[in-house]
């Protein structure tokens, strides 16, 4: 019960509640020997840690996780403290964090793409696109976020991304027809979202920067467009449930990732 209460705690980001809890002595001794706080406790306290204020208690947890004997931290650990720092604008120290997990051979791409929205929110550009440049040539590679992050500086004409900008959208077209590709997508199956999800933000940033093109954009409607068209039309010819609130309800619908402005008023267009 009191293990519940604690990832209740931690979910809703009550991090006081569940620091107390993790230190329960009563916890410590009702449970086996060594059982806790485990490494998913600590991992879950963190992730409620992504707060203004409480970066610092982030990195005390952090601290004392390094002192216990049994546990190590993996990747989510420092995942975790990498999103508090960066909510809590605090660039510097997470540096250092960055530094331990290139020392460790972790996998480095999503802690330097949190690192750099940190650095992002304390308005040190410069430092966040050194380290969005680092992903676009690391053996991690980069991602949506790498991409999305450099373009918004970009738009911001910081001289070290700006000329990173067209590989970035040539690299989001790629991507949207990499996913497309893998023709995987079914409005009924969530399992085949991923791609669908993926090609449809990178549209959407494509979209934003007015790189669109119709070549691209025939893609999508044709592999995303055009399966969910036969489920508009469904909800079109339906009546509201007698809910008293008129609303108009499709399970694959409402499961469903966004399609991009650009498809959405293609489909609008056609549906009325």
């Amino acid at each position: 019960m009191v293990v519940s209460i604690f990832l209740k705690c931690s979910s809703l980001q009550k991090w006081r509640v569940a620091l107390a809890l993790l230190q329960c002595d009563l916890l410590k001794t009702s449970l086996p020997q060594d059982a806790w706080p485990d490494l998913i406790a600590y991992n879950t306290l963190l992730g409620s840690c992504a707060q203004p204020e409480s970066w610092q208690v982030a990195i005390l947890i952090f601290q004392e996780l390094q002192g216990t004997s049994k546990l190590q931290p993996d990747t989510t650990t420092f995942h975790a403290i990498l999103e508090a720092m960066a909510v809590g604008h605090a660039w510097e120290s997470s540096l250092q964090i960055l530094e331990e997990i290139v020392q460790r051979s972790f996998p480095s791409g999503i802690a330097r793409n949190l690192v750099a929205a940190g650095c992002q929110a304390a308005n040190q550009l410069m430092k966040a696109g050194e380290l969005l440049v680092q992903n676009l040539n690391g053996v991690d590679g980069a991602d949506i976020v790498t991409f999305k992050t450099l373009l918004d500086i970009s738009e911001k004409g910081h001289f070290l991304v700006n000329f990173k900008a067209p590989s970035c959208l040539k690299a989001l077209a790629s991507c949207v027809r990499g996913n497309l590709a893998m023709e995987r997508y079914d409005p009924v199956d969530p399992g085949g979202m991923v791609p669908a999800a993926q090609a449809v933000v990178a549209a959407e940033m494509l979209h934003w920067h007015q790189s669109l093109y119709e070549e691209l954009s025939q893609q999508l409607l044709r592999h995303l467009g055009k399966p969910s068209m036969h489920e508009m039309w469904k909800l079109c010819r339906s009546k509201p449930k007698d809910s008293g609130r008129g609303r108009l309800q499709n399970e694959i619908l409402e499961r469903q990732f966004g399609l991009s402005p650009a498809i959405s008023q293609k489909l609008l267009t056609q549906l009325f």
